[in-house]
């Protein structure tokens, strides 16, 4: 899996460095993914204002056997993030999350998640972004969580 994360940030980097778009002003919705390991969250986001944006978001992940126990993880939340055009064609953001995660490895325990968040996009034209992302999980629940996590997002905007 980390070769294809590696892939995945050498070609985003060489879709950046031979791409010269520009950010429209006129999305509101989008949809994505994020890519972190084992694991992927599908994104939702709206605008609610020029600078604030709410993002849902549905994640699911399972660790093969052959590794070792198996894992299966779902995770749903949201997100609320102020951005900045930080160029032309390049977005930045904070903000916070919530989530409640629900982990079964044989037993099953369950977590409310929420921390920080950070990240920045690059458009590759008017509606599609690359970008990657950290957030810092604070979890309270059947488990004590805190732990980072960074990933990889594609997002289309409409």
């Amino acid at each position: 899996m980390r070769k294809k994360i590696q892939t995945a940030v050498l070609t985003g980097a060489l879709l950046t460095a031979f791409a010269t778009p520009i950010m429209s002003d006129e999305t509101i919705y989008g949809v994505g993914a994020s890519f972190n390991g084992d694991a992927t969250l599908l994104r939702g986001t709206v605008d609610i204002e020029d600078d604030i944006r709410f993002e849902p978001f549905l994640g699911f992940s399972r660790v093969d056997p052959d590794r070792g126990n198996t894992v299966t993880h779902y995770t749903l939340g949201t997100a609320i993030e102020y951005t900045k055009e930080l160029h032309t064609n390049i977005n930045g953001y904070v903000g916070g999350f919530a989530a409640i995660d629900r982990i079964d490895v044989g037993n099953s325990s369950t977590n409310f998640l929420f921390g920080p968040v950070a990240g920045v996009e690059y458009a590759l034209d008017a509606h599609f972004t690359v970008g990657g992302e950290v957030r810092f999980d604070i979890g309270v629940g059947d488990d004590t969580i805190l732990s980072t996590d960074s990933s990889i997002l594609l997002r289309y905007y409409f």
